[in-house]
């Protein structure tokens, strides 16, 4: 057999799913990479919220992302931005929602917010983007400050410039 044959051999048993032994080969899907990656990503985002129950019926997502991951008496905590859109007869209304999850991917707790943004985690420390009005401490503030079971011990405000700088090395990740 010429080596051109050859060649259209292995590629019509390769089409047919046979090596060129006649074996049946087992096709494993290839883990995602790149955009799929980032999708799949998304939809495991939205089904963990689902099983945890975080999300209210009747209303959409809009934007999901995991912001950071809070330090926590050695467990790392998931914080999750969530914005959802509640259906309205003339417009829908927005819900924006910072989630705390638990190690084990439970609803810790769930903020309120109008206009502030999660930006990124140091240690047990969350900054947002604009004050935060926390009713249960009864302040304000950009830098959020949990203790080990996830509740929010304190809140202040912190001037952008007095930030610690976001992690480069991936720790706001971690």
């Amino acid at each position: 057999m010429g080596l051109r044959a050859l060649a259209l051999a292995v590629i019509m048993a390769s089409a047919s799913g046979c090596q060129p032994s006649g074996k049946p080969t087992v096709s494993v899907p290839a883990a995602p990479v790149g955009v799929e990656k980032l999708e799949d990503t998304r939809h495991t985002l939205v089904q963990t919220l689902r099983d945890a129950k975080a999300l209210e019926p009747g209303r959409l997502v809009s934007h999901i992302s995991h912001t950071c991951s809070l330090q926590l008496g050695g467990k790392r905590y998931p914080i999750i931005d969530l914005r959802e859109l509640v259906p309205g007869e003339t417009t829908a209304r927005g819900i924006n929602s910072i989630l705390l999850l638990s190690p084990t991917l439970e609803l810790v707790q769930r903020l309120d917010y109008a206009s502030e943004r999660p930006l990124f985690c140091v240690a047990n420390h969350l900054y947002v983007w604009g004050d935060m009005w926390l009713e249960t401490l009864g302040a304000e503030g950009n830098e959020l400050t949990f203790g080990e079971q996830g509740q929010i011990e304190s809140i202040r405000h912190v001037e952008a410039n007095a930030m610690p700088a976001w992690p480069a090395d991936g720790q706001a990740f971690q």
